[in-house]
């Protein structure tokens, strides 16, 4: 019985970890996958960000820096 306690509490835990770790400023996050910056979309980025390719993954960055 402390097995399966324990076990639940571990889920519980790494559930709500997860949760909280692709959640930021209440919006899910959702990554882009490209293979240049024309790839990624044109929307994901408040100004003065742009989207830009890094490592296949669309991310917000300031051009230049």
């Amino acid at each position: 019985m402390v097995k399966i306690a324990k076990f639940l509490y571990v889920l519980i835990i790494s559930l709500s970890l997860f949760l909280f770790a692709i959640t930021v400023d209440g919006a899910y996050v959702t990554r882009f996958w490209c293979y240049r910056d024309l790839d990624c979309r044109k929307d994901m980025c408040k100004p003065p960000f742009n989207p830009r390719c890094h490592n296949h993954i669309c991310i917000c960055r300031l051009w230049g820096l």
